[in-house]
Order: structure tokens, then sequence, then C-alpha cells
């Protein structure tokens, strides 16, 4: 660790991203403390694990309550 150049948050803003294919209300409200740029969104469905055909619907509700 005594060798690293960078801090653990200098590395994550500099190779990190997140996937989401099925983004949840608590989730929402973290994508700025994340970093929006720092999102993809996974849309090869159909997955069990997703929301598909209910994608649009899903999304409207997960960011129902967002003030951001």
């Amino acid at each position: 660790m005594a060798r690293l150049s960078l801090t653990p948050s200098e590395y994550w803003a500099r190779q990190c991203h997140v996937g989401s294919s099925f983004i949840r209300q608590p989730e929402v409200g973290l994508r700025h403390q994340v970093g929006v740029e720092r999102i993809m969104w996974g849309s090869d469905f159909p997955h069990k694990e997703g929301c598909w055909p209910y994608s649009h619907e899903h999304l409207r509700l997960a960011f129902a309550r967002s003030t951001r």
C-alpha cells in the first residue's frame, strides 16, 4: 500500500464504473455520490433479474421521489 501513488478515491475516479440493470429507489439517491458519469445502464434484456418488459414503469417508480 505504501507504494500506491493515488488514494482509493482517485483510483475509483480513474478506473471504476458501476453496472446497473435494475436500479432500486434507495440506489437512485446515491447516484450523485457514486457519480452519474460512472453508472452504466445494462439493457441486454430479457434477463430474469431485470425488469423487462416493464423497464419504463420500473424506472418511473425508481426515480419518482428523486429531487435531482
